[in-house]
């Protein structure tokens, strides 16, 4: 009989070497994601100046939470002294706040990498969704923005806390019952937290929100728990995400947030079809033909300019007030074609090519090259593929013998937020495509990572019973 002592050393090995790997992956990430910041400089937008304007505003004013952008970026910047006017603020402190918006990325996306291993049940897996997840973030898809004073780096990186919370809470509903019920509110608090981070950092990140908290609802009515304080705090928590949704769509419509894309649009193709100025103009909208000659022939800035003019200020009031209205009854009055219509820019919006946005001071590095190519497939026609090849796989699989894990969830809720966000995406403005589009490229590649650990998985134990793989998280 072998010692109990010794025993206890083979018992830990795994174990520790384990926390080896993650602790040399996690290294590994932090001065790749170091080496990625260091190639470009910061980058100021047009759209820093709107931040920066709405985070001037008293954080409990009404123009604070209903101003031109929503409340979390200009949170961040109140908070990092980034307010009033660009050219009024130092540049050290533009500089401080993209160190902050790496370290926020590095530390989100070991969180969902973390979340996603624990997830799973074969073990030798784990180690490669954490390789996986990491190495996916180290591409120029998601770490290309930290130096930009933009939207993309914050939202990302709350988009992979959300993910991460989602992971761990329904992947810990078979023991939710068991927790004290501090831990369960604390659990569900900072998960609502990070979602409603997430839904104010982009408008477009609430109708994933929306969608999210509609699928929550439907698979905890689904998948009765038999505690029902459980279940009645995971439908809470639910509902408070469509509140959520609620109030930053009011907070929108109250700053009139819609109001720039759709003068995009109205520039670059209501104004550019007859079929559209002729229903616009039946609807009210005080334009005359003469004028909208006159209007096609002008610039962009100069279309913009014109608004600004007080001879349209009657066509200017018309737009606040009935723009959105007649614009979404002319969108439903052809709906096959308003369905189709962002198809014909998938390969854009599927696969971006955002690089354009850069102030690159070093030339991009082959094994960069290499890593953003292998976890983010240039190709729209090979991402697709790479999407729907596992997925196809692991439903069939699931049908077949009545198998879903409660974590296999978020990677379809990746999927299915997809086309309602490329409606949003192109029939919300008309410029900037690519960037607008830019995190459904990366929902596609991840939902396609985490469906391929979810069907490597199931292979992996495809000799045991079925009852091997439990059908509650």
């Amino acid at each position: 009989m072998r010692p109990k002592h010794k025993q206890i050393r083979q018992s830990r090995l795994p174990n520790l070497l384990a926390w080896s790997f993650y602790l040399i992956v996690s290294a590994i990430f932090l001065l790749i994601k170091w080496r990625i910041f260091q190639l470009d400089q910061p980058r100021i937008f047009f759209d820093t100046t709107s931040y920066t304007l709405a985070a001037d505003n008293p954080i409990l004013s009404k123009s604070f939470w209903a101003s031109s952008r929503p409340i979390t970026i200009p949170l961040f910047y109140k908070l990092f002294g980034l307010i009033d006017e660009v050219y009024t603020i130092p540049e050290f402190a533009f500089v401080r706040f993209t160190y902050f918006q790496l370290f926020l990325s590095t530390i989100s996306w070991v969180a969902l990498g973390s979340a996603l291993a624990s997830a799973l049940r074969a073990r030798w897996i784990r180690p490669l969704a954490y390789l996986i997840v990491l190495f996916f973030a180290a591409s120029l898809d998601v770490s290309q923005w930290d130096r930009m004073l933009l939207s993309e780096s914050l939202s990302y990186s709350f988009m992979a806390l959300f993910l991460a919370c989602l992971i761990w809470y329904l992947s810990s509903w078979g023991a939710f019952e068991d927790w004290p019920l501090a831990s369960r509110f604390l659990l569900s608090a900072s998960f609502l937290l990070v979602t409603g981070l997430y839904s104010f950092t982009r408008d477009l990140n609430v109708f994933f929100v929306l969608i999210a908290a509609l699928i929550l609802i439907v698979w905890t009515i689904y998948r009765r728990s038999p505690d029902k304080i459980t279940q009645f705090m995971r439908l809470c928590m639910a509902f408070l995400m469509l509140i959520i949704f609620s109030t930053q769509t009011f907070s929108a419509s109250r700053g009139y947030r819609w109001f720039g894309p759709f003068r995009n649009v109205l520039y670059a193709r209501l104004l550019e079809s007859d079929h559209a100025v002729g229903f616009f103009m039946e609807a009210g909208l005080p334009l005359g033909s003469e004028k909208v000659k006159v209007i096609r022939e002008l610039g962009r800035e100069e279309f913009m300019d014109y608004l600004e003019r007080p001879e349209a200020e009657p066509a200017f009031l018309w737009l606040r007030s009935e723009g959105r209205s007649v614009y979404l009854s002319y969108l439903l009055a052809a709906p096959l074609n308003t369905a189709a219509a962002p198809f014909s820019e998938f390969k854009h919006m599927v696969s971006p090519d955002s690089s354009e946005y850069r102030d690159i001071v070093h030339p991009t590095p082959a094994w960069l090259s290499i890593i953003s190519r292998v976890m983010s497939p240039e190709s729209a026609v090979v991402t697709l593929l790479f999407l729907l090849t596992p997925m196809m796989l692991l439903a069939g699989w699931s049908i077949k013998n009545s198998v879903f894990l409660d974590w296999w969830l978020v990677p379809w809720i990746l999927v299915l937020v997809i086309y309602p966000l490329m409606l949003v995406v192109f029939h919300g403005d008309a410029i900037e495509l690519e960037r607008h589009s830019s995190q459904i490229a990366v929902q596609f590649r991840l939902a396609a990572w985490m469906f391929s650990l979810a069907l490597l998985e199931v292979i992996a134990v495809r000799r045991r019973p079925v009852s091997g793989l439990p059908v509650h998280g």
